[in-house]
């Protein structure tokens, strides 16, 4: 084996001795909170890039009083229009940023008012990115007292509007109402990446809704709503100053604000909407499949007219408290599919039996598939045009000799297929049917109740001669 001449290196490795670290997390006490309000939480979402808007834009701030600044291009898509957008009982006096001003008067004819505009030739200003845009005035001289629209959809009563408004800055003298922005259909684009709202406003609704929209800026975070329809209700849901689910920043909600529609609400099993107020609430909750705990507004008379769709899908629901106030559903006309599909409901504390007590025709198909809901339902003032509990646990049913029954659902105009009516309660049913003798046939189906194999064709009569079909025996 031979030698080898290779020097032998020790190296040493010195470590700093370890110092010893003393760590402490210091939890603030929680305060004991006695009352409690549950209100629907909002989760965090990812937050966006901050937005900034281009330097060759004027200046938004700068808007004027009563004015509304539109920053505006042209897709170059119609060859007679550039712009395009509606207004609502409103006269604007319009600077289009190419030299011309008019007046747009939407007072000249009941409802929206279509304003479109050609920009000359050789005009407007070029961005940071070299594409032309056009600084848009509208000074808005006189309002309707109530509903203050300006429409920017891409779509408006399947009139399409080929217009490329990237940004809008509002100053309304501290009201502003309706600046609608909605994305109406797939094959239209709404452009609007920014919206600024300048002053202390109340919007009487908030409806921004654009594929491209990056941030709505407000002023102050005392802003308040005085209306928000749950169709408005959004992935900007971050962007607002403040929590559109408190009931103090909101005068009233109206309309799908918990459905399946808008997902970000979907996150809470309880809801506690008992100092809520609402214009409507039909589609409230429809096809929420998360909530299992409802508890209704004590007030919001207006609301309780119309509750089709109102909890319907909701096939997780257990619970629902209705206020004790039962004034308060005397004017409903429609329960139209209202509960259908609660498969699980099985509480309805407070159900106003006495419902639609007051409406000349009330339509009651929306109990069907509410296996677990065991209630007796109406009075003898409860004027019926349809009643559809199939495939539920009610037990009973009371309604007026004068009910119109003009409407079928599932097949009939009384339909309690698969319900839980004994022998007596189809009974009362049978005696309480109004005579359609020389008018059209109704239909009633009682199939598969606990008291349909004891009827006899004595009892049956009671109904057949009063121009009634009986499915089911």
């Amino acid at each position: 084996m031979g030698t080898c001449d290779c020097a032998v290196v020790q190296e040493r490795v010195i470590v700093p001795e370890a110092f010893a670290v003393k760590e402490s997390v210091v939890v603030p006490e929680i305060p004991r909170i006695n009352n409690s309000v549950v209100v629907p939480v909002i989760t965090a979402y990812r937050a966006r890039p901050p937005y900034r808007v281009d330097p060759e834009w004027p200046d938004l701030e700068l808007t004027p009083r009563s004015h509304v600044w539109l920053i505006a291009y042209t897709t170059g898509e119609d060859p007679d229009y550039d712009l395009t957008f509606w207004i609502y009982d409103q006269v604007i006096e319009v600077d289009w940023g190419d030299g011309t001003t008019e007046i747009l008067n939407g007072r000249e004819e009941p409802g929206y008012h279509t304003c479109r505009h050609k920009f000359k030739e050789g005009t407007g200003t070029l961005d940071s990115h070299g594409e032309r845009f056009w600084h848009v005035d509208l000074y808005v001289k006189e309002d309707h007292a109530v509903y203050n629209a300006i429409e920017l959809s891409p779509v408006y009563n399947n009139v399409k509007s080929n217009s490329k408004v990237k940004a809008v800055s509002i100053n309304k003298n501290g009201l502003y109402s309706y600046l609608i922005l909605n994305w109406a259909q797939n094959t239209a684009v709404n452009w609007i990446e920014y919206v600024r709202v300048i002053g202390k406003h109340i919007l009487k609704a908030d409806t921004l809704r654009s594929v491209y929209l990056h941030e709505i800026r407000y002023d102050s975070e005392d802003i308040a709503f005085d209306e928000l329809p749950g169709n408005t209700v959004s992935k900007l849901l971050e962007q607002y100053p403040f929590d559109v689910f408190n009931y103090k920043n909101i005068k009233a909600y109206r309309g799908a604000v918990f459905s399946f529609m808008y997902a970000p609400n979907l996150l809470n099993y309880r809801y506690d909407l008992s100092r809520f107020n609402f214009l409507e609430i039909s589609n409230l909750f429809e096809q929420n499949i998360v909530v299992t705990e409802i508890i209704l507004p004590t007030d919001s008379e207006r609301a309780w007219t119309n509750m089709g769709y109102t909890f319907s899908g909701c096939n997780a629901l257990r619970k629902i408290v209705f206020p004790e106030n039962r004034e308060l559903f005397d004017s409903v006309n429609e329960l139209g599919s209202a509960f259908s599909g609660c498969i699980n409901l099985q509480e309805a504390v407070n159900f106003p039996t006495t419902i639609g007590r007051k409406a000349t025709r009330l339509n009651a198909n929306g109990f069907n598939n509410c296996p677990k809901l065991s209630i007796s339902f109406g009075t003898p003032e409860t004027k019926l045009n349809v009643f559809n509990s199939s495939v539920s646990a009610i037990y009973g049913l009371q309604f007026s000799k004068d009910s119109p029954f003009g409407i079928q659902s599932g097949g009939a105009h009384i339909n309690i297929n698969s319900s839980k009516f004994e022998y007596g309660a189809i009974m009362e049913v049978f005696e309480q049917l109004p005579d359609f003798s020389g008018q059209s046939q109704r239909i009633i189906n009682i199939t598969d109740n606990p008291g349909t194999h004891e009827l006899t064709e004595g009892d049956i009569k009671i109904a057949t001669d009063k121009n009634w079909q009986v499915i089911g025996v």
